[in-house]
C-alpha cells in the first residue's frame, strides 16, 4: 500500500479529535533574490546617538549570510548582528540557514556599560559590552532590507517579514510575548513596523506612527511563505497615513488619505499649520481645525491648494461604530507642500580668469557659507586675475535647461573689501539654452559686500521663467574702480519645476509587471502631457516614437510584452505658456520575463490540495515517475528556485515502460502566447551521478555533507581493499566550488563507519592541497594547519595527490606534474589500522545544502590492493541520479502533442537551478496551438523510443510563459 494514500485517512481522525494545524499571520512576506533587490526606508527615526536605546525584531530566513537588514552603522547578517564604533561589536546569531527564525536585538547606550543582547527564537544567544556610542547620525545614513548601503551592493538572498524597531530595550518576556502575534502599530515605543502584507506594488508600509514607507528596487517577489505569526488585533486608531510622516515636497492639490482603524465607523479629520492646536484639538473646542466631522470617507481633499512649502499637521480620530460611538485619538503626522521653487545643484562654473585656488566653482560649491550666510574666507570665494582678459566674465552651466526664478548673489566679502572693492558692481546678464545663442537679461547692479562674517545675500535677480541652460554675468565695473579684478563668494539658482519627474517605475526599474500603469510628477504648469513609449531608445529620445496626448500624469501603455526594455518620455505642454513645452529625460524600464504557470506555492499536506493531485504521476499513468514524497510534506521545501516549494520528481527507468511522467491538466484550455508571450520557462535541477568510471583511470565522484572532520564524517567514499603496504595516485581535475573547505582527494581508511581512522590527502577550492587525519576511531580528526607551507595553501585545481601507507606510517604528496612529488611538511602520521583496511577516493561538499563533484584522472594504486571499485555514502545520505534525458510536452484542447528533450542528455545530473527557456514555436511547429494548451507533462526518458534506463530525482519550480529578457523583439 501506498504510504501517501493514507494520508487523507489521518487527516479525518485529525479533526475528529480537535487537533488543528499551526495558525500563520494572513498575508505576504517578501523575498529578496541576492541580486538585487532591496527595500530602501527613511532613516530620519532611526540614526540612534549616543546614549540611545533600541530593540529591532524580525522573521527572517536565509539563503546565504549576507547582511539582510543594513543601516549605515548597524547590519544583521544571518550569523551576526555587529555595529561599527569604538570598537566594533558583534553578536553572534549562528543560525541555521532556510528555516523561518525570529531575530531580536537590543541596545542600551544609557547604561553604563552598554551593551547589547542577541535573541533566536525567544532565546538568548548572547550579550556583549561596548564602550562608546556604536552608532550615527552620519548624513548618508540609510536604511535597506536585503542590502548594504554601499555602492558596491551587497545583495542577501533572504525572505524577510514582520520587522519591528522600538526606541525602547525590550525585556526577553516583552519579546517572546508577541513574537508570534502581530501588533495594532499602537505600542509604547514603537517607531518602525512593516508587515509586509501588501502582496502587491513597491511600496512597504510602516504601520507604526512615524509613517516611514520604504521603496522596492530591483523587484523582490512577495511570497505567501510567512513565518508562524499569528494576526494581533486590528489597530483602533488609523494608520499608514497618505503622504507619509514627515513627507516633504507634497504637492499643493494633494489628497490625505489613511488606514481606517479596525473598528473605525466614521473619522474626524484635523488639520492646520499649528502642531500644538492639531494636538489638542477636539470635537468641543476644535481650535480652527477641525475641518470634517464624522465623514465616511477615509480620505479628505483640503479646499483649494495649499500654501508652497508651508509644513502642515494632521489627525485622524476614528469614531466607532454604535452602540460604543468612542472616539479614538489618532496620531499626529505631518508633511510639508512642495516649494514654490527648487535650487540648481548640479552647476558648472567657469570663466575669464581666476588667481589659482580662488576659482569660479568656489562661487557654487556651498563653501564658506553656513545656514545660508557667509564668512570672509577668501579661499571660498572666486576672484579674476587683474591680467586676465577684459572684460571680465564668469559662467554658468546648468546640467539641463530649467525654467529659471531668480538668482541670489553673494558678492566679494573679504574682509578689506572696503577698500579693494572687488565686489562686481555693475554686471550684465546674458542667458542662453545652447550656450551659443545669448540673449541680455538685463543691466543690473549687485549690491557691495560688508566685509564681515555672517554675510547674507543682498542682492536677488527675477529671471521671469525664462527657459535657461547657460548663464553669463559680465563684469563692467566693480566697487573698488581701481584696480580690474572683480569677485565673488557665492551665487545660487532656483527654478520653478516645468519639467516631468518622478517616474513610477523608476527608471531602471525591472521585473516590472506587463500591465502596469505609468505616472509621474508632473511639471508645474502643465496643461497636458505627450507620452512618448517605444523599445527604441534613440526613436523615443529624437520624439519620433509613438505618442500619446493625455490630460491626466498618468498612462496605460498596456499590453505590454514580457521581458522587453521600454524608453519612454513625458513632454508637458502648455500652449499659452512660453515656452509651450518642457520635455523630460528618457527613462525606462524592463517588464518581468515570464507570467506563472506554477510556481507550485499553492500546494498544501491536505486532501484536496496535494501536488500529486494536480501533477498525476506513474501511479496513475502507468509510467515510473512519482510526484512529491510519500509522507508528508508532500513537496520539496528546501531545494527551491523561488518562493517555499518545488515539485519533487523521482523517475525510474528500469522498468516497462522504460520513461517516467507527471502530468497537468487545466479545466480551461490556457493561451500561452498572451503579452507577446514565446517563450516556456520551467526552472530544474538533479542529483549528481555518484559514482562513475569514465574512462580508464578517471572518474567522477559527488559528494555532500559537512565535511570529512570532528569526530562523525559525511562524505562520499569510493574504494578497493588494501592489505599490507600500498598507495594510491589521483589528478583532482575539477571540482564544484561548494566551499573553499570542499574536498577531493584520495583516502586510506580502517572502516567505513563515519567515525573510523583515516588519513587523506585533498584538492580544495580555496585552501589549497591539505594532509587531514583522524588517529583514533571517534576522536575529533586534525590537519597538518599549523605546519603547511604557503606553497601547499597556494596549490590550485588541476593538481596531483598521493597518499601512501609504510607500516603504521602515512604520508602525503602533491605534484603538478605528476612526476616531480613534494613531500608534505606533516609527513608521516602514525594510525594503527586493523585489517583489512580501505584505500580510494573521496568528495565532500562541505555545504550541507549542495554536493559537489569532483572529477579524477590517472587514478592508480601500489601494493597489495583487490576488489572490484565500489562506492558507499559515510555518515549522511548522498543522493545520486543516474545521467538523463529530460523533456516537456505540451497537449492543445484538439489532443495534439509535442515533445521537446532538453538539449544536454544527462539534464538530471545538473546539480544547480536551470532555466530552461523553450520556444513556444518548437511546439506549434508539431501541430500544437499555442493559445489553447490543455496539458502538460514533464518527463525522464525517451518518450518516443523508451529503452531501459536508471533513476533518480529531479526537481522543477517556477513555469512560466513569457519571453526572455536578454533579448527585445
Amino acid at each position: 500500500m501506498r504510504l501517501r494514500a493514507i494520508h487523507s485517512v489521518w487527516a479525518v481522525v485529525l479533526v475528529l479529535v480537535g487537533v488543528t494545524a499551526p495558525v500563520g499571520a494572513a498575508g505576504y512576506a517578501l523575498e529578496f533574490d541576492g541580486v538585487n533587490d532591496y527595500v530602501d526606508v527613511p532613516t530620519r527615526d532611526y540614526t540612534f546617538e549616543d546614549g540611545a536605546i533600541f530593540t529591532i525584531e524580525l522573521w527572517s530566513r536565509w539563503y546565504d549570510n549576507v547582511r539582510s537588514l543594513c543601516a549605515y552603522r548597524y547590519q544583521l547578517e544571518r550569523s551576526r548582528f555587529r555595529t561599527r564604533g569604538s570598537p566594533e561589536m558583534i553578536v553572534r546569531l549562528d543560525i541555521s540557514n532556510q528555516e523561518w527564525h525570529h531575530i531580536a536585538v537590543t541596545y542600551d547606550g544609557s547604561a553604563a556599560t552598554r551593551y547589547m543582547t542577541g535573541y533566536v527564537d525567544g532565546v538568548q544567544t548572547a550579550t556583549t559590552n561596548a564602550t562608546g556610542s556604536p552608532l550615527s547620525g552620519y548624513t548618508g545614513n540609510t536604511l535597506r532590507f536585503g542590502m548594504t548601503r554601499h555602492s558596491s551592493g551587497q545583495y542577501s538572498h533572504c525572505t524577510m517579514d514582520e520587522v519591528r524597531i522600538w526606541n525602547v530595550v525590550r525585556s526577553l518576556d516583552d519579546i517572546k510575548a508577541n513574537m508570534k502575534r502581530g501588533l495594532t502599530g499602537n505600542e509604547a515605543g514603537l517607531i518602525g513596523y512593516w508587515t509586509f502584507d501588501e502582496g502587491d506594488g513597491t511600496t512597504l508600509y510602516d504601520h507604526s506612527p512615524r509613517g516611514n514607507h520604504g521603496t522596492l528596487s530591483g523587484g523582490p517577489t512577495w511570497t505567501t511563505d510567512i513565518p508562524p505569526v499569528a494576526a494581533g488585533p486590528a489597530p483602533a486608531s488609523a494608520q499608514s497615513p497618505s503622504p507619509a510622516n514627515n513627507a516633504v515636497d507634497v504637492l499643493r492639490d494633494v489628497i490625505l488619505s489613511w488606514i481606517p482603524g479596525g473598528y473605525a465607523d466614521t473619522h474626524d479629520v484635523y488639520l492646520g499649520t499649528v502642531l500644538d492646536d492639531v494636538t489638542a484639538a477636539t470635537r468641543t473646542d476644535p481650535k480652527g481645525v477641525l475641518v470634517s466631522r464624522a465623514q465616511d470617507a477615509s480620505s479628505y481633499d483640503p479646499p483649494g491648494l495649499l500654501e508652497f512649502g508651508r509644513t502642515y499637521y494632521w489627525r485622524i480620530d476614528e469614531v466607532n461604530a454604535p452602540p460604543s460611538t468612542t472616539i479614538v485619538p489618532g496620531n499626529v503626522w505631518s508633511f510639508t507642500a512642495e516649494t514654490f521653487t527648487n535650487r540648481v545643484t548640479a552647476i558648472t562654473a567657469t570663466a575669464s580668469s581666476f588667481d589659482p585656488g580662488f576659482g569660479p566653482q568656489n562661487t557654487v560649491n556651498n563653501s564658506g557659507l553656513s545656514n545660508n550666510l557667509h564668512s570672509t574666507a577668501d579661499t571660498a570665494m572666486w576672484v579674476s586675475d587683474k591680467a586676465g582678459p577684459q572684460p571680465t566674465w564668469i559662467q554658468y552651466a546648468f546640467d539641463q535647461v530649467y525654467k529659471l526664478h531668480e538668482m541670489q548673489v553673494w558678492n566679494y566679502n573679504v574682509i578689506f573689501e572696503a577698500v579693494l572693492g572687488f565686489g562686481c558692481k555693475d554686471v550684465t546678464i546674458e542667458t542662453s539654452t545652447d550656450g551659443a545663442t545669448w540673449t541680455v537679461l538685463k543691466e543690473t547692479q549687485f549690491a557691495r559686500a560688508p566685509g564681515q562674517d555672517n554675510y547674507a545675500a543682498n542682492t536677488t535677480v527675477d529671471f521671469g521663467g525664462a527657459a535657461v541652460k547657460f548663464v553669463r554675468l559680465t563684469a563692467k565695473s566693480n566697487w573698488g574702480g581701481v584696480a580690474p579684478k572683480f569677485g565673488l563668494s557665492e551665487v545660487r539658482f532656483y527654478y520653478i519645476p516645468a519639467h516631468p519627474r518622478q517616474p513610477v517605475p523608476a527608471s531602471g526599474a525591472t521585473g516590472v509587471n506587463e500591465n502596469t500603469v505609468l505616472s509621474w510628477r508632473a511639471g508645474r504648469g502643465a496643461a497636458s502631457h505627450k507620452v512618448y513609449l517605444g523599445t527604441d531608445q534613440q526613436a523615443v529620445a529624437n520624439g519620433t516614437a509613438p505618442v500619446q496626448t493625455v490630460n491626466v500624469s498618468s498612462f496605460d501603455p498596456s499590453p505590454l510584452a514580457f521581458g522587453t526594455t521600454y524608453y519612454w518620455k513625458v513632454a508637458e505642454v502648455n500652449e499659452a505658456a512660453v515656452p509651450p513645452v518642457w520635455e523630460g529625460p528618457v527613462w525606462s524600464f524592463t517588464t518581468r520575463e515570464a507570467v506563472v504557470v506554477d510556481d507550485f506555492e499553492t500546494y498544501t499536506d491536505d486532501e484536496g490540495s496535494r501536488i500529486y493531485q494536480t501533477w498525476v504521476d506513474g501511479w496513475t499513468n502507468g509510467t515510473g515517475s512519482t510526484v512529491g514524497y510519500v509522507q508528508a510534506p508532500f513537496a520539496e521545501r528546501a531545494i527551491i528556485h523561488g518562493g517555499k516549494q518545488s515539485m519533487p520528481l523521482d523517475y525510474n527507468n528500469t522498468k516497462s515502460p522504460f520513461y517516467s511522467e507527471a502530468e497537468r491538466t487545466w479545466d480551461k484550455a490556457q493561451d500561452w502566447t498572451v503579452n507577446s508571450a514565446d517563450t516556456l520557462l520551467v526552472y530544474f535541477r538533479g542529483n549528481p551521478v555518484g559514482f562513475a568510471e569514465t574512462a580508464s583511470g578517471s572518474f567522477t565522484l559527488s559528494g555532500g555533507g559537512t565535511d570529512i572532520w570532528n569526530t562523525v564524517d559525511q562524505f562520499r567514499f569510493a574504494f578497493k581493499t588494501l592489505t599490507g603496504n600500498g598507495a594510491i595516485v589521483a589528478k583532482v581535475e575539477s571540482l564544484v566550488n561548494t566551499d573553499p573547505w570542499a574536498k577531493a582527494g584520495v583516502m586510506i581508511r580502517e572502516a567505513l563507519d563515519p567515525g573510523a581512522r583515516f588519513a587523506a590527502v585533498y584538492a580544495t577550492p580555496g585552501n589549497g592541497v591539505r594532509y587531514q587525519a583522524r588517529l583514533l576511531s571517534a576522536s575529533a580528526a586534525t590537519s597538518d594547519t599549523a605546519i603547511a607551507t604557503p606553497e601547499q595553501m597556494a596549490m590550485q585545481i588541476p593538481v596531483w595527490i598521493k597518499i601512501e601507507k609504510t607500516g603504521n606510517n602515512i604520508s602525503g604528496f602533491y605534484s603538478t606534474d605528476g612526476t616531480k612529488w613534494t613531500s608534505m611538511s606533516w609527513n608521516p602520521q602514525t594510525i594503527a589500522m586493523g585489517g583489512p583496511i580501505y584505500i580510494g577516493l573521496c568528495a565532500t561538499s562541505h555545504n550541507a545544502n549542495a554536493p559537489t563533484t569532483g572529477r579524477f584522472s590517472n587514478v592508480s594504486t601500489t601494493g597489495s590492493v583487490t576488489g572490484s571499485w565500489q562506492a558507499q555514502a559515510i555518515g549522511v545520505a548522498q543522493p545520486a541520479n543516474t545521467a538523463a534525458p529530460l523533456y516537456v510536452a505540451v497537449q492543445d484542447s484538439g489532443g495534439k502533442v509535442k515533445a521537446i528533450a532538453h538539449p544536454d542528455p544527462a539534464a538530471t545530473t545538473l546539480t544547480t537551478w536551470q532555466a530552461w527557456r523553450i520556444p513556444l514555436s518548437e511546439f506549434s511547429a508539431g501541430g500544437v496551438k499555442m493559445t489553447a494548451v490543455k496539458k502538460m507533462m514533464i518527463g525522464v526518458g525517451d518518450r518516443s523510443s523508451p529503452k531501459v534506463d536508471g533513476a533518480g530525482l529531479v526537481y522543477i519550480d517556477d513555469i512560466g510563459v513569457g519571453h526572455p529578457a536578454a533579448v527585445n523583439p
